[in-house]
């Protein structure tokens, strides 16, 4: 059987239901998972780049607790949606400065770390600036409508002129297969044909 200490999903207790025996090492069995608990655990979840297990064990409680928690409390639930938007921002504001903004990047040259003159005329490490573009894409894509992906369009309105020939010009047998194509589409929409 795998040790609870080697296990690095375990919040520090015994999993029970795999049998384990041992101590308390969290300080999480028995204690109640309170309001200032819950809120720590929201400010864990920002730290811990919104992974609910991590922040578990920082704040001691058993992820199963969070879980129930998360579906008996709306306000918790709502509490960890904001944290998670909040980290969510975050992360945006990290992919803008590595795409747009850039981050430097030591130049060697030889081996060893290229030297550069300052503004001051005083010598010092030799930086590049790179950019992110997969960053700035997904950015793109995501804040610029004219970036997007193209997505197609179906039009399923019938009403619509569309500019096609009259339909009584079509002939009796065109016209049955229009009718059961327009048919099986009802279907397909409403599981059930349309009268």
């Amino acid at each position: 059987m795998k040790s609870m200490a080697s296990d690095p999903r375990s919040t520090g207790g015994p999993n029970k239901s795999l049998g384990e025996t041992g101590p308390n090492t969290s300080g999480c069995l028995n204690m109640e998972f309170t309001d200032l608990r819950k809120k720590a655990f929201c400010e864990a979840l920002i730290e811990a780049r919104g992974n609910r297990e991590v922040a578990a064990k920082k704040v001691g409680v058993h992820r199963a607790t969070v879980t129930r928690h998360m579906r008996d409390d709306a306000e918790f639930r709502a509490n960890i949606e904001g944290a998670m938007e909040e980290y969510r921002h975050i992360l945006v504001s990290e992919a803008h400065r590595r795409g747009v903004e850039g981050t430097r990047k030591p130049v060697f040259f030889q081996g060893k770390r290229a030297v550069d003159v300052d503004e001051n005329g005083e010598p010092c490490y030799a930086f590049v600036r790179e950019y992110d573009t997969p960053l700035l894409i997904a950015l793109l894509k995501r804040w610029c409508p004219e970036f997007k992906d193209k997505s197609i369009v179906e039009n399923r309105n019938m009403n619509v002129d569309m500019g096609l020939a009259d339909l009584e010009s079509l002939s009796p047998e065109q016209q049955r297969k229009l009718r059961e194509l327009l048919d099986t589409e009802g279907e397909q929409e409403n599981g059930e044909p349309e009268q």
